[in-house]
């Protein structure tokens, strides 16, 4: 037995993410051990645990993974926490395909219970009907209680602690309308100071959290059984591969630092159960680091390209590798990297591709195979790329797909051991080192 849940809104631009992390950091402040997720594929969200004192949140995407395999995730990552604190994507019932994926379709796979966080500002005591609606809506949902955060006034406290009484919802808390503590989370790569601006105001949220909600009455409510239900997985779900011990891959180099954080946890671990794992920084580090593998996560790169793209001595040292034949990859904007234009002005790399960037964001889930894998991942870009005019001979190009199977201009590019996308792929699942194989 153990508290588990599950912190989701009514709607977007709610303070939930704030507000996770506060309560995560409160939680580490009682002696309790906190293992932090996120649902859904984004990366820079779960990184942002870090601001609380917890180590990265893990990754729960139902369309990356099959329920037994989000099953197994989550037991295996939340089993050695006392407190497993799991953050929404979005509103509670928003998934890829309507409530497909969604927080609350994650939360049921799993037997989880909600905690709603719903912004204040404009609400009374109507909030009652859309709290019910919330808790009814959906067979099998399990509301367990609401925070309100942005609360002007004990005496509209004092309606919305009625409206949840009568909605059947225990009332846990709220936090007070003060416009510093509440502004946008960072987004993308952040500086040390930013990061230190953050996590102080993180601290800040943490000493609101326990000065006016309830956590202990949280903690008892949301205590469950733990793992969580296990249904056995079909055989397509897992392999023979999967109960042999981890065979020893070879060193991998992975970017990381604030321009190149896209990487799920569960990922990382695996490499780092299958051979060493080193890390550097395009931004800061000027040699790159011996490895017989070189992966490039994404992140906002396009904002800091033209400092990175001055780190020459780095630069020249991966484009040397890639015409050698050493295997990388290179996601998201890391394609900036290795491109050969950049901006209308040359760049230098071996890659035979025109990059640039445009205003509107292409986002979504995408879809592809090379060889015998089925690759699944998500994109969040601006930054686009085409064949430069005598790539045919040397760039193979492998057709990348969305949800609805159509045909967008979106390409998996190989030159030589070098591929290259704009779209982060999920390797928690599939054996990134099988691309080379």
């Amino acid at each position: 037995m153990k508290p588990q849940f599950v912190i989701s809104s009514i709607g977007s631009m709610s303070g939930k993410t704030l507000f996770a992390l506060g309560l995560s950091r409160v939680l580490r402040d009682k002696g309790l051990s906190v293992q932090p997720f996120k649902i859904g594929p984004h990366c820079t969200d779960a990184r942002l645990f870090t601001l609380s004192g917890c180590d990265p949140a893990v990754n729960l995407d139902a369309w990356f993974c099959r329920p037994s395999e989000l099953q197994a995730l989550y037991n295996r990552w939340g089993e050695q926490a006392e407190v497993c604190v799991v953050e929404g994507d979005r509103a509670l019932f928003d998934g890829f395909n309507c409530m497909k994926g969604s927080t609350a379709d994650v939360a049921k796979m799993l037997g989880l219970p909600v905690l709603l966080v719903i912004d204040a500002r404009y609400l009374t005591y109507s909030v009652a009907a859309v709290i019910y609606g919330y808790r009814h809506f959906r067979q099998g949902g399990n509301v367990i209680g609401v925070v309100f955060n942005r609360v002007t006034s004990e005496g509209q406290y004092a309606y919305l602690r009625q409206a949840c009484l009568d909605a059947g919802v225990e009332c846990l808390g709220y936090l007070p309308d003060e416009p510093e503590k509440w502004g946008g989370m960072p987004r993308g790569g952040v500086s040390r100071s930013v990061h230190a601006e953050w996590k102080a105001r993180v601290r800040t949220v943490a000493a609101a959290v326990h000065q006016h909600v309830d956590v202990y009455k949280l903690l008892a409510l949301a205590t469950r059984i733990f793992p969580c239900p296990y249904s056995l997985p079909l055989m397509s779900d897992t392999s023979c591969d999967s109960f042999l011990p981890a065979r020893r891959k070879g060193r991998l180099a992975v970017a990381s630092d604030a321009c190149f954080h896209a990487i799920h946890q569960d990922a990382f671990a695996r490499w780092q159960a299958e051979g060493e794992v080193v890390l550097f920084s395009p931004m800061y580090t000027r040699s790159l680091p011996e490895a017989d593998y070189y992966y490039l996560p994404g992140g906002p790169v396009e904002r800091y390209a033209h400092p990175i793209l001055r780190n020459r001595v780095l630069l020249e040292a991966l484009h040397e590798r890639a015409r050698q034949g050493t295997p990388i990859l290179a996601e998201g904007g890391a394609v900036i990297l290795l491109c050969r234009q950049w901006q209308a002005r040359e760049a230098g790399g071996p890659l035979p591709l025109v990059c640039s960037v445009e205003e509107q964001l292409n986002y979504g889930y995408r879809q592809t195979a090379v060889g015998q894998m089925a690759l699944r991942g998500y994109e969040s870009t601006c930054v686009r790329c085409k064949p430069a005019p005598d790539a045919d001979s040397v760039l193979e190009r492998q057709q990348v797909f969305d949800l609805t199977h159509t045909r967008p201009q979106y390409f998996l590019y190989r030159y030589k051991n070098v591929f290259a996308s704009t779209v982060h792929w999920y390797w928690g699942k599939n054996d990134l080192f099988a691309l080379w194989q």
